[in-house]
């Protein structure tokens, strides 16, 4: 009898403990904890993994071992305060935002090209002490504004008498035109920086939603075509692409030139096996690899 009331305590105890824990969620509906504790999550990894890669190099150029994760560090936590300070006010506050953040980004885009740079490739701006890739906020600028578009835009009917043609032409221009040139020319703009994946994720991301909104598939096809078409004459109607290719299907070619980033980052994976070495105890991170804190990575 004593231990059935004692089991009855522990059962009612877990219950209350459960039912608070209810409580609290409920307090915050519109919070999805799960994507949050997954995006905090990736974060956290995110922030291990530069730390491991980055030390070397850092103590090695900067003298201080957490010059590129503090760096990392301040970005994730402003980044954090923009995402706590966003959920509180409601969607329709951003619409005055949202209607200026697009042509800003057109106008940083474009300024990339006529602005003093560092960087032969045209990718940044460099104001003062601060840097930044107007091509990252083009990819946020491009969701928001084809997002507002397909919320706005009613669906064509056709007309009685309306001749078939016109309404063609009418349709096309509303479904896959006007949000075509949402995306296409930001897409363009990052192209002609030879920023290459950068144009291929905002064409992706506006495909994809040009799609999903509903878009006849009559109309994708040629899309797709002009799309491929300006890829491939940027990734080889382009001296830059071009070698960079040619280097990256034939890293022996020039192994202590422009391919020597390609061949440390192969050792660095070949040496790690399917499981790696562990964290922290990779060799190519002490000099070895040029840039182990960015695109390469993966390798460390």
């Amino acid at each position: 009898m004593i231990e059935k009331t004692k089991t009855v305590k522990t059962v009612n105890k877990e219950s209350k403990k459960k039912n608070a824990l209810i409580q609290k969620w409920k307090k915050y509906p519109n919070v999805d904890f799960v994507f949050l504790v997954l995006a905090l999550s990736l974060l956290v990894i995110g922030l291990a993994m530069l730390f491991s890669a980055s030390f070397a190099k850092a103590y090695s150029e900067q003298g201080d071992s957490y010059y590129y994760i503090s760096k990392q560090l301040q970005w994730a936590v402003l980044g954090l305060l923009a995402m706590g300070a966003a959920s509180v006010f409601p969607y329709k506050f951003y619409k005055p935002i949202l209607m200026a953040l697009y042509p800003i980004c057109i106008v940083l885009l474009s300024l990339v090209y006529v602005l003093p740079s560092s960087d032969y490739q045209k990718r940044w701006i460099y104001i003062g002490g601060f840097q930044f890739q107007p091509s990252e906020i083009a990819k946020l600028a491009v969701i928001l504004a084809l997002a507002y578009y397909f919320s706005k835009y009613k669906k064509l009917v056709r007309k009685p008498g309306e001749k078939a043609i016109v309404f063609e032409a009418k349709n096309f221009m509303v479904t896959t035109v006007i949000p075509g040139l949402i995306f296409g020319i930001p897409c363009a703009l990052v192209l002609f920086e030879t920023h290459l994946s950068g144009a291929i994720l905002i064409l992706g991301v506006g495909g994809m939603m040009l799609i999903i909104s509903g878009c006849p598939k009559r109309y994708i096809l040629p899309i797709v075509i002009l799309a491929v078409i300006a890829l491939l004459y940027v990734a080889f109607g382009t001296d830059y692409m071009t070698s960079r290719i040619n280097v990256f299907l034939n890293p022996e070619t020039d192994p202590t030139g422009d391919a020597y980033q390609i061949r440390q980052s192969l050792y660095a994976i070949g040496s790690g096996g399917l499981f790696g070495v562990g964290y922290g105890a990779s060799g190519q991170k002490y000099l070895y690899l040029p840039e182990p804190q960015n695109d390469f990575i993966f390798a460390i």
